[in-house]
């Protein structure tokens, strides 16, 4: 969902505009008489441009920018929520948990958890599907579909789901779990891509692997990596704790052990996949 009053900035004011509005109007038809070729060809042209599908699309006047209008971006009016209404297949093999009707065994192999392969991720955006924080841009409708470039913050952060859909297919999708390595416990994010292509991907469709048969054009798995967000952690974590007293290092570093946890960012990324 989208509310422009809570917004603060240029996307406040922003319109809903027909294409034609950026592209203006061809004239329309002319008369012709039977000999006229040319204009009688205009004229059919004109008829199959006045019955084309209608696109609207949101724009905002940006102040400083070279271009009088630019695409729309919502940010604190925005708003994005897992979909109670479709049946979806659980992205691993797992129970469904008691009295969830978002997944079923023979449900969709697909929707914005299916690249999520962590259990306990699973569950709690089932558990809390309200997005914590959202943004979305470059959005127009049409009868075949709509185009967005969205992002969704799940679990005060610790879950992104970043899609792009163009002509109401998604185009590439990409999920973000904030996490710790190892005993280490630096903070990384755990990065898996997913795109809409016909060539299988050579990280995960060897020579003569399951799918490398097949040029349709689905959502295939392209990618999956951990992105460090600290190269470099000095312990403790808190920059005003006393290392010089034992009592108070202990209870730093209890601190950070128990939170850890408790925190579903807990994940161990570095284990074998």
């Amino acid at each position: 969902s989208i509310d422009p009053d809570r917004e603060g900035g240029a996307a406040r004011g922003a319109r809903v505009v027909e294409i034609e509005a950026l592209l203006g109007r061809p004239p329309g038809e002319v008369e012709a008489d039977a000999s006229d070729e040319g204009k009688r060809r205009w004229n059919r042209l004109a008829r199959a441009i006045a019955h084309r599908p209608e696109r609207l699309e949101f724009w905002m006047r940006e102040p400083g920018s070279a271009q009088a209008f630019v695409p729309a971006r919502f940010v604190a009016g925005a708003r994005h929520a897992l979909r109670d209404s479709a049946r979806f297949r659980p992205p691993l093999d797992m129970p469904i948990p008691e009295g969830e009707k978002r997944l079923a065994y023979h449900g969709l192999s697909g929707g914005a958890i299916w690249p999520v392969e962590q259990r306990a991720f699973v569950r709690q955006l089932l558990a809390m599907p309200n997005s914590s924080a959202s943004t979305i841009e470059r959005i127009a409708l049409s009868p075949h579909g709509g185009d967005a470039d969205q992002r969704a913050e799940f679990l005060n952060g610790l879950v992104s789901i970043i899609a792009e859909t163009r002509s109401g297919r998604v185009q590439r999708q990409r999920v973000e779990i904030v996490g710790r390595i190892g005993v280490f416990w630096h903070r990384a994010k755990h990065v898996v891509v997913y795109e809409r292509t016909v060539n299988p991907s050579a990280q995960f469709t060897p020579d003569g692997g399951i799918g490398s048969r097949t040029r349709r054009p689905v959502v295939r798995k392209v990618e999956e990596y951990v992105e460090l967000l600290e190269p470099e952690r000095f312990y403790p974590d808190n920059p005003l704790a006393d290392i010089a007293s034992c009592g108070s290092t202990r209870a730093a570093s209890m601190s950070t052990a128990n939170g850890a946890r408790r925190s579903m960012a807990a994940v161990q990324l570095a284990r074998n996949r």
